[in-house]
């Protein structure tokens, strides 16, 4: 995890294991229970990273604000147009 001084970054917490260890399985305990993590703080992070599971308990339970960037291709665009049009 690193945290935003200013301009620049502190590295706050690092979990280090082999290549076949998942980061989610790496990371998973720091995102749920460390001090490090306040209300009001935002995690943004790849869409492979986490779980949707550890997003919402890191939003609901911590009031941590989570993002994760969408893909390049426009899909979540289209899937908000097409589900706006559903429900008009």
């Amino acid at each position: 995890m690193r945290g935003i001084a200013g301009d620049g970054g502190v590295i706050e917490e690092i979990r280090l294991g082999t290549i076949p260890e998942h980061d989610l399985a790496l990371s998973r305990d720091m995102l749920v229970t460390r001090a490090m993590l306040t209300p009001g703080d935002s995690v943004i992070n790849d869409r492979g990273f986490v779980s949707r599971e550890v997003m919402n308990t890191v939003n609901v339970k911590r009031e941590v604000d989570t993002y994760s960037p969408v893909k390049k291709n426009r899909a979540a665009y289209e899937e908000a147009v097409r589900l706006a049009r559903k429900t008009a």
